[in-house]
């Protein structure tokens, strides 16, 4: 197969000229090519390329610069999250990005980007200033208002970013860490009672953040809960994040919750992913729940029922998790408040659960055995919570979607046709949705 055996070259311009100069040959010769930057979605194909195109590296597009009021930073599509949070650190600010540290900027922002800081200010994207596209990508953003529009979570058809600008804000000390609850289902339901509870409560504290987890691996055959906590504030204990610590979830080891900075956070958390992930196969999918104690519990046993089923539990190596994220009325009126978005959910759209599901395992040949599995479980939970009497959810997120869910038809309004006609506007040969392999495409 092409893609087995790898590109014939890779290009890795050192400047906006050459990028520019890159994409004027490949719109000549139609041949399909790939951008690489720091790697954030692990969808099969999402950024790769085979031996019929070129995969164009950003490697050399870096750059970390605050502005002269330090209200702003520019940040290279090459860099990670942690390299800024490093940077921002001595200067006692943040941004909103990445809740750890390896995922590249590009993608994080185009598809939107959860942060521990939604409640806040919304989605990532919603505190981008300014693009930065190669001369031969579109029009500049900034004067343009519906391209600026689109690219704050429409996805990569539209331009070729080589540097975002994003705001600033102080933050002189934040509190955040992880915590192990164990087994059981005790410790199930007071998991998931924490969980909805922040669903509909969470805004009370618009400073406060928690990313639930569980899952199994070979290790661990029996599904184990954790969550990570997160509050931008110097408190030790919160009474917003009281439901997910003790008295009503002991953590079973040791807490890392503690005052910090985001750097210092990455550097707990990142070398534990990065050793549970690194050179593995990653899928992630995704769908919307209601804020619900009973449609979570459903979820969750038709999830751990649906991979009981399937060969997964005799891989030699796996971690099979499920992530239900609490979406708070305060997120989306904060995304509302900093200008809106392609996304187009507001505060009456919540509360509700993104459910993350993500799936790690080793070998090619698997590929097919996980897409059925995700496709079984999204096809029996919605089913299960359709004959529970719950109204069906059509908000996919578009970084934790697979490849064959529809994005852009859960977006609100007639935003997904207005993506289309911003496209037609921009990009009217189609250079980003034809030729360049990988993302999301809002279509022609």
């Amino acid at each position: 197969m092409a893609s087995s055996l790898g590109p014939a070259c890779v290009f890795a311009p050192s400047n906006d000229r050459d990028l520019s100069a890159a994409v004027v040959l490949l719109k000549a010769t139609k041949a399909p090519f790939a951008v690489r930057s720091g790697g954030h979605m692990p969808v099969i194909g999402a950024n790769g390329i085979g031996a019929d195109g070129v995969p164009l590296s950003m490697s050399n597009f870096n750059e970390l610069s605050l502005s002269p009021t330090k209200e702003s930073i520019r940040i290279g599509a090459s860099t990670i999250w942690n390299q800024v949070y490093k940077f921002l650190e001595p200067e006692k600010l943040i941004v909103v990005g990445g809740r750890i540290g390896l995922p590249e900027i590009p993608g994080l922002l185009l598809g939107g980007g959860i942060s521990f800081f939604g409640q806040e200010y919304g989605w990532a994207a919603n505190n981008v200033l300014s693009f930065t596209q190669t001369a031969e990508s579109s029009r500049n953003s900034t004067h343009n208002s519906d391209l600026f529009w689109a690219l704050k979570g429409g996805g990569n058809s539209f331009a070729l970013i080589t540097t975002f600008e994003l705001r600033t804000y102080p933050s002189p000390v934040l509190s955040v860490g992880q915590a192990k609850y164990g087994t059981g289902p005790s410790v199930r339901a007071a998991w998931i009672s924490a969980i909805v509870s922040f669903a509909h409560n969470g805004r009370s504290d618009p400073r406060a953040a928690i990313i639930p987890n569980c899952g199994r691996n070979p290790r661990q055959p029996v599904e184990d809960y954790a969550s990570f906590r997160f509050l931008h504030g110097p408190d030790s204990s919160p009474s917003i994040l009281r439901n997910s610590t003790a008295p009503n979830l002991p953590p079973i080891s040791n807490d890392t919750y503690r005052p910090r900075t985001l750097h210092d956070w990455t550097l707990e958390i990142d070398p534990q992913l990065d050793a549970g992930l690194a050179g593995f196969r990653n899928r992630y999918t995704g769908l919307s729940i209601p804020a619900d104690e009973r449609a979570l519990d459903i979820t969750l046993a038709t999830y751990f029922e649906v991979l009981d089923e399937s060969p997964i539990p005799s891989f030699p190596y796996y971690i099979s998790s499920i992530t239900p994220m609490p979406m708070t009325k305060a997120f989306f009126q904060a995304a509302v408040d900093r200008g809106g978005d392609p996304i187009g959910l507001r505060p009456e759209d919540a509360p509700f659960l993104w459910v993350e599901m993500s799936q790690t395992y080793t070998l090619a040949e698997q590929d097919e055995v996980i897409t059925e599995f995700v496709k079984e479980v999204d096809r029996r939970v919605r089913g299960a919570l359709r004959e529970a009497g719950f109204a069906e959810r059509g908000f996919v997120y578009l970084n934790s979607a697979d490849g064959w869910q529809d994005v852009f038809g859960g977006y609100a309004g007639g935003n997904a046709e207005r993506l289309r006609r911003i496209r037609r506007r921009y990009d009217p040969e189609g250079l980003f949705t034809l030729q360049m392999r990988g993302g999301f495409k809002v279509g022609l």
